[in-house]
């Protein structure tokens, strides 16, 4: 039960990377159109488009005459609230009002409040446009609002001239979707809002992007730009890393990406030790991995990922590493690499200029420049932090932070919580320079799987040039049109889709692994433990199911929402692997064709199933074993705290999964009914925090000193996963607690079916399953 909530509360802000949605068409009753153009965090420096027909959930918590509030919960930008108020309490009527000051997200009152995360304001000034309101008897019927806000000058902010926030809300209107000349233009006008240029330096003179996000009125000197930012050295100085690590079924995938600094000529990289390191809950100890580097070629295009890199160094407290860029066998010879210099100091004050750089999730696949100042110093936690308000968003750890020379002064990094909040942080390289010069001489260690990335990226660089993927195990081949791209950042999932077209169609194949061959029978409780897994269980609804065939092989249609979404793919057994094949046709069906043919291009191969199915497992981290019956069998699972996975073969909805933690020092002593009580109130906190997802995990019975196989100990907690608004019951759990040693060991069984006899079967089945369990 716990690890199924933790998975809920992930995916609260991130949706399941290989499912991609198709809209349905129907009237939008609802839209909020925002931009953040100077890189608000809100608004991600990107445009938000809530709508009733994307993955944004809608209500309006109070309207009156003098006020509305909006709620907006979406899986891209999780519960933001949206209020407009009257000026001194009157009534809301068409027209402009300003100025409109706030204590930041806060209660609404005099004007604007966006709910959220700002850039350091403590008074926001605030001008709204009203085009239409329409409330009767508390019922907002319309409305049509364009807004804007920005820091109030003088306010004793660092950060008084951001964030500017620019926006319209539509609801029930007819008003258009954008903030036209009436409305944001005058509420700018209101404010003495000057618009602040983009200083971009002209290919010819091959340089990058330079976003002003210290908002300042005036341009900026373009001699105060560092040299080095105005040529493609600088363009090859700042990297992108790309981290692999073995899924949890075994197979390569990119699991983060990140930035880092060219400081030597040999290829050597500083970045950030979070960027590449991926470590153990139960004992810190890190996973497999492998990195390829990415790097720039040709300006404002993305980086070629043709290299792979080598630890030379890490260090988890300091949160540093360093890198050795290596071609790979067939891949892009070494270039000679135009280093980034360290700083001997930083020299720094307060207001000085400073340039961040980087490959932040919010600036695509090109680098990402911004400029900003010193905003303040603190030394914290043995190391020394350089605060700006450049924009430093997720993606930019291990980028390069400038001063006016062109020197590296520190990398942009993540923050200990304490720290992180409105302003970004840059590790100072007076806490760099003595661990890199310890470390930068030695040797490179191997990676075990160096190699297998190594294929991979060859297999990348490939896809990009033809139009056929073949896949070895399962055996199978998807042939696309020309204009159309292959991506491969997973063996276990390939997608193809038109990359020059935002509306285009897609098709993608994922390989879900199993530890048997599936009959077709047992493919849709297959795919809804996929879905739970993922955490949006509650959101999906099977509308409908057929029988057909792909290249002679059985296979079932299936349609599915995904809240109001519609979802299409075609899912086969195929050896011990589910192949889920979504897809859609685009904006108006209008690449309905193409996608077709594409599925139609697909060619399986038959061939011998290479694998043999498991019936016991032994676990030395705490110390157990499971033998199992010929009803059950056993997927492992590459992870230390999710450790197997075991399936029914006779009730196709009965999985059950062997978890394990390590127990803090806090609840080492606690008793069974303390342990209880904490459960309950974990789980009533999680089932806060997963309202927008119309989940609930509810208790129905618990126990304690239950005995196992007539000699484990456990305590027991018995529970229904159910979606809200239709209580309806999704699935039974039973979870096991045993405490061996400094870990407890989750034993849970989950039955994804509303069918109680079915449950009491599979309990049947589970209590057998357990006397085959010993610990050690």
């Amino acid at each position: 039960m716990k690890n199924k909530m933790i998975i809920v509360m992930t995916l609260v802000m991130f949706f399941i990377p290989v499912l991609c949605i198709k809209a349905t068409d129907q009237k939008t009753a609802f839209k909020i159109i925002a931009q953040s153009d100077l890189g608000d965090y809100i608004g991600q420096n990107k445009s938000w488009d809530f709508s009733d027909i994307n993955n944004s959930k809608i209500t309006v918590s109070q309207a009156n005459e003098t006020m509305v509030n909006f709620n907006v919960s979406s899986f891209d930008i999780s519960n933001l609230s949206f209020g407009f108020a009257s000026e001194d309490g009157k009534k809301l009527v068409p027209g402009l009002y300003s100025p409109a000051k706030r204590l930041p997200f806060r209660d609404s009152y005099n004007g604007l409040d966006i709910g959220g995360n700002g850039r350091g304001c403590n008074r926001i000034l605030g001008a709204f446009y009203v085009h239409e309101y329409v409330v009767n008897n508390g019922i907002l019927e319309r409305a049509a609002i364009d807004f804007v806000q920005i820091c109030e000058p003088k306010s004793n902010d660092i950060n008084e001239q951001s964030p500017k926030l620019v926006g319209s809300l539509r609801y029930g209107s007819t008003v258009p979707n954008s903030c036209n000349s009436q409305g944001c233009a005058e509420a700018r006008k209101k404010l003495g809002l000057v618009e602040q240029p983009i200083l971009t330096i002209p290919a010819n003179n091959a340089a990058v992007p330079i976003i002003n996000t210290s908002q300042q009125t005036t341009n900026i000197n373009t001699q105060s730009v560092p040299v080095v930012v105005q040529n493609n050295e600088f363009n090859q100085s700042i990297v992108k890393i790309r981290s692999y690590n073995l899924s949890n079924y075994g197979g390569l995938e990119a699991v983060a990406e990140g930035s880092g600094v060219v400081i030597s000529s040999s290829g050597i990289v500083l970045t950030n030790d979070h960027v590449i390191s991926t470590r153990s809950e139960i004992d810190n100890s890190l996973y497999d991995a492998s990195y390829q580097v990415c790097i720039v070629k040709e300006v404002n295009k993305k980086p070629l990922c043709d290299y792979l890199a080598k630890v030379i160094a890490r260090d988890e407290d300091k949160d540093l590493a360093l890198l050795q860029i290596v071609s790979r066998t067939g891949g892009s010879a070494l270039i000679p690499f135009k280093p980034l210099k360290l700083s001997s100091s930083d020299l720094t004050n307060i207001n000085d200029q400073v340039i961040a750089a980087g490959f932040p999730a919010i600036g695509d696949d090109t680098i990402t420049v911004t400029s900003g100042i010193v905003s303040g110093k603190i030394e914290k936690y043995d190391n020394q932090w350089i605060k700006t308000d450049a924009v430093v968003s997720y993606g930019s750890s291990g980028g390069a932070a400038l001063n006016n020379v062109g020197e590296v002064i520190g990398i942009t990094t993540q923050v200990y919580s304490d720290l992180s909040g409105d302003l970004g942080y840059i590790l100072s390289v007076n806490s760099i320079n003595d661990w890199v010069n310890a470390n930068i001489n030695k040797k490179p260690e191997n990676s075990k799987l160096f190699d297998w990335l190594a294929e991979l990226t060859k297999k990348q660089r490939i896809l990009e040039k033809s139009n056929l993927y073949i896949n070895r195990y399962p055996s199978f081949r998807v042939t696309k049109p020309t204009d159309w791209t292959f991506t491969h950042l997973s063996e276990e999932n390939v997608s193809i889709s038109n990359k020059n077209d935002r509306n285009s169609g897609y098709v993608v194949v994922n390989m879900l692994k199993t530890p048997y061959e599936l009959p077709l029978n047992a493919t849709k409780a297959r795919l809804k433990r996929v879905f739970n897994e993922a955490g949006v269980s509650s959101l999906i609804k099977f509308t409908k199911e057929k029988d057909v065939n792909i290249d002679g092989v059985k296979a079932k249609r299936m349609t599915l929402t995904v809240a109001s979404k519609i979802m299409n793919g075609y899912v086969l057994p195929l050896n011990n692997y589910l192949v889920w094949i979504e897809y859609g046709y685009g904006k108006n069906d209008k690449d309905k064709k193409i996608v077709d043919d594409i599925i139609k291009s697909i060619k399986i191969k038959k061939i011998k199933p290479n694998y043999l199915e498991m019936k016991s497992y032994k676990n030395f981290l705490p110390k157990f074993s499971i033998n199992t019956n010929n009803n059950w069998a056993i997927l492992t699972i590459n992870n230390k705290t999710e450790l197997i996975h075991i399936y029914n073969k006779k009730i196709n909805e009965a999985y059950v999964s062997f978890n394990v933690e390590k127990i803090s020092g806090d609840e080492m002593g606690l008793s069974d009914d303390e342990f209880i009580n904490m459960q309950k109130d974990k789980t009533d906190f999680l089932n806060q925090q997963a309202k927008s997802l119309d989940y609930k995990f509810e208790i129905n019975k618990t126990a304690k000193g239950v005995k196992l196989n007539n000699k484990v100990n456990a305590v027991q907690i018995d529970g229904i996963e159910k979606n809200v608004s239709q209580n309806k019951i999704l699935a039974f759990d039973r979870d096991y607690y045993i405490k061996i040693g400094n870990y407890r060991l989750n034993i849970n069984l989950t039955v994804y079916f509303d069918n109680k006899d079915v449950y009491n079967k599979s309990l049947t089945e589970f209590t057998k399953l357990l006397s085959g369990l010993k610990l050690n």
